[in-house]
């Protein structure tokens, strides 16, 4: 190390990188909700809501200007430095044994998925700019993966959520381009393996959390799932999209008009959320089969290259 160059904090820097729809946000909740609580152990959790205003919007603007998409006010490499600058500024790695944070849009967002059918558009891209402006080299990463059926139907809900009618896309649109596509999670897994080539990545499996969710806490935190503060999730009622939500919502579509669908989506899930209405399982029972054998032959491989970590409940978790 040459004199100018800065001695990094000697702390171990977690990073649970998502990916969507596998149980981000309650993972978030959790962390967020045990702030204070885990300073006293050493570990200090970066707030989820200030992350992503402060520091992953920034990255994902500049980011999307290397890619050519005008999203948002234009920022010069300067303003980008200083930004992310301000922002690690506030976090004392210097003070824990543990820094962890949780952010699931490091690879893209959800529109990036189901628009185009694919595992993200950019999403190297997007964790380059991620990772460029990290003040300490991360250590360690945690990421989910989910059976591409369901991940991509889940995605497609969120997604009809927040779009506009300019960017609509049809359940059926979005299945043909998945299939012709054929997502991989190796490959995303992969571009992450290169941009963070120097951490350990574990990967866990969405469908196992039941069993290994308390182990994926305890990973990142350092204290047991046990001693961590539950939270009172009967302050937080939120109805969740649902089959049912999706076929009254294309009644609305066909009668008038995608803008009138969108219009009218709120009070849809308000009226047939997830426990009043059926899964959406908008595959035929040959793709679903066939997006399964994928994933599972996935999983296999990932067992199978040491470069990552898979965590699942016949590796022994507690």
């Amino acid at each position: 190390m040459t004199e100018s160059e800065p001695q990094l904090p000697d702390v171990e820097f977690r990073l649970h990188l998502g990916f969507h729809k596998t149980a981000s946000t309650h993972i978030q909740r959790i962390l967020d909700h045990n702030h204070e609580n885990l300073k006293r152990f050493g570990t200090y959790v970066v707030p989820h809501k200030r992350l992503r205003n402060k520091y992953t919007r920034v990255t994902e603007t500049f980011a999307n200007q290397q890619i050519g998409m005008d999203y948002g006010e234009p920022i010069t490499r300067e303003e980008y430095d200083a930004l992310a600058a301000d922002f690690w500024k506030s976090v004392p790695f210097d003070r824990f044994d543990r820094v962890v944070l949780s952010e699931e849009n490091v690879a893209g967002h959800v529109g990036q998925c189901v628009f185009p059918g694919l595992l993200y558009r950019f999403p190297k891209t997007y964790m380059r700019y991620f990772r460029a402006a990290l003040p300490v080299p991360a250590t360690e990463i945690d990421v989910v993966i989910r059976s591409y059926d369901t991940f991509f139907a889940s995605c497609y809900l969120e997604y009809i959520s927040s779009t506009g009618a300019h960017r609509y896309i049809s359940a059926e649109e979005m299945m043909t381009k998945v299939m012709v596509n054929t997502p991989s999670w190796l490959e995303v897994l992969d571009m992450l393996a290169q941009v963070f080539s120097r951490a350990k990545i574990n990967v866990w499996v969405y469908e196992d959390l039941r069993e290994t969710m308390p182990q994926l806490l305890e990973d990142l935190t350092g204290r047991p799932a046990d001693r961590l503060i539950p939270m009172d999730d009967t302050s937080r009622s939120r109805a969740s999209p649902s089959g049912t939500v999706l076929a009254e919502f294309e009644k609305v579509v066909r009668a008038d008009g995608v803008q009138a669908g969108l219009d009218a989506w709120k009070d849809l899930k308000e009226q047939f959320g997830q426990t009043k209405g059926a899964a959406f399982v908008p595959w035929s029972d040959r793709d679903q089969a066939h997006l399964q054998r994928l994933y599972q032959s996935d999983i296999a491989q990932l067992a199978a290259n040491p470069r990552f970590t898979l965590r699942r409940p016949s590796e022994g978790l507690a």
